[in-house]
């Protein structure tokens, strides 16, 4: 039997529909059905709750409204924390770094260091630059124009997809601040699975978290940590 709703007896609240995904949760379709006045001035009550409506109007002067809900609407323990979904994923991002950066130029004697420097200068021309060894493949490329090289970097990436009523938000605490790999792992709780792709060496930048609202009336989180070698310890503090 319809409910009516209190405070309007002309709209009544006819069953709800719910439906649930691993990616999305819980959503709850609720339909009100009413005059068309009737429906219209529900409508901001309606919107004080609901992620999304939407309004049927009928032939016959009578209205359907359809207002989306991002939980069960059943009064259960479903909560807004039980419908986050997280998603780990390690991705790569492509670093441009200066030529003198190499290791293999830093393996060079000073001089032939020194004499590269001058070339790219065009402090010494090319009959004057280093012709043997790495020296001479770094001459190569500088008179070709090389300035620097691409190096891929490990990526560490979180995703949550939470309700709209979560109080979750980006962490940005300690962006722009290192960690190392167990301290990470420790401070995240990151999977087991996602920890055998993490390199046993080097340290993870935090970057700063963002957060989008979808259409679906959902947020999304991402949080990023970016690897590296080393991260400077003057410039980026480590997380204790």
């Amino acid at each position: 039997m319809p409910t009516i709703i209190k405070g309007n007896p002309e709209v009544q609240e006819l069953p709800a529909e719910r439906e649930y995904s691993v990616t999305r949760g819980w959503r709850t379709v609720r339909r009100f059905r009413g005059s068309r006045q009737a429906i219209d001035d529900f409508i901001p009550v309606a919107l004080q709750d609901g992620s999304s409506i939407r309004v049927q109007p009928g032939d016959d002067g009578v209205s359907t409204l359809e207002v989306w809900f991002d939980d069960a609407q059943d009064g259960s323990s479903v909560d807004a924390e039980a419908q986050i979904t997280t998603t780990w994923s390690v991705n790569s991002n492509d670093l441009e770094k200066d030529l003198f950066t190499h290791a293999k130029f830093a393996s060079l004697v000073e001089a032939d260091q020194q004499a590269l420097r001058d070339l790219r200068e065009s402090k010494i021309g090319i009959a004057d630059a280093p012709s043997t060894g790495d020296a001479a493949e770094f001459a190569n490329l500088i008179i070709a124009g090389v300035t620097g090289y691409t190096i891929s970097q490990i990526v560490l990436r979180r995703t949550k997809l939470i309700s709209s009523v979560a109080a979750i938000y980006a962490v940005n605490a300690n962006a722009n601040k290192r960690y190392t790999r167990a301290g990470l792992i420790a401070a995240e709780g990151i999977p087991l699975a996602v920890r055998a792709e993490m390199p046993g060496a080097g340290q993870w930048l935090a970057r700063t978290g963002q957060k989008e609202q979808l259409g679906s009336g959902k947020y999304q989180v991402t949080q990023e940590w970016w690897h590296a070698d080393s991260w400077s310890p003057l410039i980026y503090t480590l997380v204790a």
